[in-house]
């Protein structure tokens, strides 16, 4: 048993992974992301030129909501910045925030020299943070984790904007 603990924390060393928190909060969490996942019947979509991510510089931000019974759950943004692309999903019950994946991907010339390369080779970071009542309860990050450009608002922030401009989409296409 220890050599298996050894080797997963050698290869998640080798990946740069930092890992904060409960696992059994990931799994817990990860049950209801892959049923909101899975149980997405019906997108919206929008397109922006307003900083709803919070992204200094941004170009415009692509907006999806996947909704569930009605209901937006899960929530998909990518914006273009100066340094790259930053794209994010957010799973949420209600008002409740489940899950967000966060990813990266910096421009060649404007990476950092010591950035972590992701499967497509290209420098980026990637961050999953999983939530239990209104905390983190489990967060783990390879890269640094560092959006280029960010005014700071949380993550729950984020979300809650990205809900209301894809509210606000669906209302004016009414």
């Amino acid at each position: 048993m220890v050599s298996l603990v050894l080797v997963g924390a050698q290869a998640a060393s080798a990946q740069e992974a930092h890992v904060v928190g409960d696992p059994e909060v990931r799994a817990r969490i990860g049950e209801a992301v892959r049923a909101i996942y899975d149980g997405v019947d019906g997108w919206g979509f929008a397109l922006t030129r307003d900083d709803v991510l919070g992204l200094d510089g941004a170009h415009g931000t692509q907006l999806q909501g996947g909704r569930v019974n009605g209901h937006l759950q899960r929530l998909l943004a990518t914006a273009w910045t100066e340094d790259g692309t930053y794209g994010a999903e957010f799973y949420l019950i209600g008002d409740t925030l489940l899950h967000v994946y966060e990813a990266f991907e910096y421009f060649p010339e404007r990476a950092p020299p010591d950035a972590w390369v992701n499967f497509k080779g290209l420098p980026s970071w990637e961050r999953r943070t999983y939530f239990e009542d209104g905390e983190v309860g489990y967060a783990e990050v390879k890269g640094n984790g560092a959006v280029p450009g960010a005014d700071g608002p949380s993550l729950e922030a984020r979300a809650r904007r990205v809900l209301a401009q894809l509210r606000v989409s669906a209302e004016e296409r009414e």
